[in-house]
């Protein structure tokens, strides 16, 4: 008796959709310091932003960095061919 190959792929697609119910889910990659509706809030200086405690003020880059910095290409999409 000859499988089709369509029956091995229904058959695949069942097992791993099994597979993926089966499973126990868990968010392990976000982080416990959430804010919000019945959760903690946050200190003073920050306020609750998508969930996480996030300050108002844009981040800045201090006066001395490591960084390569070139001007003339800030901003702008420049490529060379």
């Amino acid at each position: 008796m000859r499988v089709k190959p369509g029956y091995v792929l229904i058959i695949v697609t069942l097992i791993a959709l099994l597979y993926l119910y089966m499973t126990p889910s868990c968010e392990s990659f976000v982080d416990a310091g959430h804010c919000g509706v019945d959760l903690r809030s946050c200190p003073e200086p920050q306020r609750c932003i998508n969930g996480y405690c996030k300050s108002d003020n844009p981040p800045t880059l201090p006066a001395e960095s490591d960084l390569p910095i070139r001007p003339g290409l800030v901003g702008s999409r420049q490529t060379r061919y």
